[in-house]
């Protein structure tokens, strides 16, 4: 792991070169870059370890809201035909990235938290709607970053307007929100939402099927792979 010394010397010579001296100096990894960004370990706010501070409990107890979308890397399949086609990447690469990065460490944080008795909400996203889809295919699953798009109302397909039921979704998962951040220990419970249980159905599918509701089930269902 690179010191903060290190990085402080890398950013002060950046500082002092014109931007062109920077894009010129030749690439010797993919020139188009990566999908993937990660932040920097330094044992202060970012940890190498969040495993085990989460097994033993050593994270600060507040309410927690915490969720992921039905299909994180539908969104890197796309990319990886311009960042990676030569990856060699298959549906199996893409569950496990999934599972690994998103679902699996959303389930275990929600466990640890809920396991001490501290106010836990837990949802997956299903929403899949026209406007927000990344090709004119229906993939039929919602993808990393498509719960944002419903949440601002933000239309990524030029000309192709928000629907009747996406409309009361987003209002609906806004109020959400809303309810949590007015309230984070029974906001949610007076919302309507089942307090998080691994082993009850608790998990909230919003937009199962586009539709408004908890669409509750056991997590089990979604965590599929999980280890824990």
């Amino acid at each position: 792991m690179r010191t903060e010394t290190e990085f402080a010397k890398v950013i002060a010579c950046m500082r002092n070169k014109a931007a062109t001296e920077i894009t010129a100096i030749p690439i010797s990894t993919n020139p188009y870059g990566s999908k993937a960004f990660f932040p920097n370990n330094d044992g202060k706010t970012v940890f190498s370890d969040y495993y085990e501070l989460a097994r033993t409990g050593k994270f600060i107890k507040v309410p927690l809201l915490i969720g992921n979308t039905d299909d994180e890397t539908a969104y890197h399949r796309i990319m990886a035909d311009v960042f990676a086609p030569s990856y060699g990447y298959g549906q199996t690469n893409y569950d496990n990235e999934r599972r690994n990065y998103c679902t699996c460490p959303a389930s275990e944080r929600a466990r640890h938290t809920a396991d001490l008795s501290v106010p836990t909400w837990r949802y997956g996203y299903f929403g899949d709607f026209k406007d927000a889809r990344l090709t004119t295919a229906a993939h039929g699953r919602a993808y990393h970053g498509s719960d944002v798009l419903l949440i601002f109302g933000t239309e990524l397909v030029p000309g192709v307007k928000q629907d009747a039921d996406e409309l009361k979704l987003a209002q609906y998962a806004r109020g959400a929100l809303a309810a949590f951040a007015r309230n984070p220990k029974t906001g949610l419970k007076t919302y309507g939402w089942p307090q998080y249980n691994p082993k009850t159905k608790s998990l909230v599918q919003l937009g199962k099927d586009n539709k408004v509701g908890t669409f509750a089930v056991t997590p089990a269902a979604f965590d599929t792979g999980c280890l824990y």
